[in-house]
């Protein structure tokens, strides 16, 4: 990798039944080759595979977790700082079961991805991205902001105004959950005031409303104010034009 050059590293979680070829999968996929005798897993194995990607260097770290029930204390604890999880099942005659029991691994990991976003974000954080209010578009918008932010998220406010005052705000993002927070609660906090009242809205106080953010979140308030911002100056320059 040359200087300069961004890395992204992603923990991959890999659970299901005992036995359903977890291992096998992870091996052919990190080194192309194929185990044809299966070995039980102990609590669970660590592989990594790297790749570049659109030019991008691609770090996967797998996470390759026992089934048994035997384990399930320790394998919650192996979930965390994941990136993202791969159920497996077998399709073999002997293991059709493990496809029944897909809802308890998906329960599972939900439980654990609740417990970590509460004990991350605010009661209002979670609130807002799980249930936002304004997402969407308006049809022919007085105003649009259009930003896309450093961590790669794009974040999209319309606006509609009459006699300067804000009656409609809608956001899109293809960002995180706290992203989407920040859009949500942006919007409402902006719908009623005027261009200039808008205006006055920061990040600090987005990010107080919303019960605060992690650090590794706060630019996702500062992309969302910095998108209202530019609607509200696009709307003024061209106010001026009319």
């Amino acid at each position: 990798m040359s200087i300069g050059e961004k890395e992204y590293k992603f923990k991959i979680t890999v659970v299901g039944d005992p036995a359903v070829g977890k291992t096998t999968l992870i091996k052919k996929y990190t080194t192309g080759s194929f185990q044809k005798d299966y070995i039980s897993t102990l609590g669970a194995q660590f592989s990594n595979y790297e790749e570049k990607v659109e030019g991008k260097q691609v770090k996967l770290f797998i996470w390759d977790i026992a089934g048994q029930e035997a384990f399930e204390i320790m394998r919650k604890k192996f979930y965390n700082g994941s990136s993202g999880a791969i159920i497996v099942f077998s399709h073999a005659p002997e293991e059709l079961k493990s496809y029944d029991h897909l809802e308890k691994w998906l329960k599972e990991l939900q439980r654990k991805i609740e417990y970590e976003e509460e004990r991350a974000y605010s009661k209002i954080v979670i609130r807002e991205y799980r249930n936002p209010s304004n997402f969407g578009v308006i049809e022919n918008p007085d105003a649009i902001g259009k930003i896309k932010g450093p961590c790669g998220d794009t974040m999209k406010i319309n606006l509609k105004i009459e006699k300067r005052k804000i009656k409609q705000a809608f956001f899109w993002t293809d960002g995180c959950g706290a992203t989407i927070s920040c859009g949500s609660m942006l919007t409402k906090m902006a719908m009623g005031k005027t261009i200039e009242e808008a205006a006055e809205i920061t990040s600090k106080k987005l990010t107080d409303v919303l019960g605060g953010l992690p650090d590794e979140h706060l630019h996702c308030a500062t992309l969302a104010v910095n998108t209202l911002h530019e609607a509200i100056k696009k709307y003024q320059f061209y106010s001026r034009i009319i």
